[in-house]
């Protein structure tokens, strides 16, 4: 008793159908992965554009207060306004490291989810793959029988 001609031609159809539409989900699952790749490297670019920004307006807060107390009569290289001027230095670079940190974070994020929907996407390919060969089987079982010789697969 062999399988059945009709069966087998409709577990062929399925079969080309199933790997037909992972390939298209792995299609759009690499498209939205490299999507997601520009974004992270545009949050790359922002993050950097915000960094500069934030040394600009500091530098100004600095400069702004050294010029208050340069007219106040007061040396701006010494004492306490010399310990202003470092603090004020300390927190532009603590908010552009941040600045920097959140973008990277952001980015590594993005990457990270690429990387996700792309495995995801190949998981699905394999899935499909190994249904159409667990439908085969099924269809098979006793209905034929199975001969291994010289390493190929002979069904009869």
């Amino acid at each position: 008793m062999s399988a059945d001609p009709v069966s087998l031609a409709l577990i062929g159809l399925n079969a080309a159908s199933s790997i037909a539409g992972a390939k298209a989900q792995q299609k759009t699952a690499n498209q939205q992965a490299a999507f997601a790749e520009q974004e992270a490297e545009r949050q790359r670019q922002m993050a950097e554009i915000n960094r500069r920004r934030i040394e600009k307006e500091n530098r100004k807060v600095r400069s702004r207060a050294i010029a208050q107390q340069t007219a106040g009569g007061v040396d701006s290289g010494s004492g306490s306004a010399l310990l202003v001027q470092k603090n004020l230095a300390a927190e532009d670079s603590l908010e552009q490291s941040m600045a920097i940190f959140s973008g990277e974070t952001q980015a590594q994020s993005l990457e990270q989810q690429a990387r996700l929907t792309r495995s995801d996407a190949a998981n699905k390919k394999s899935a499909a793959i190994f249904d159409v060969g667990t439908s085969l089987l099924s269809e098979l079982k006793g209905k034929s029988k199975f001969n291994f010789k010289d390493g190929t697969l002979e069904i009869f």
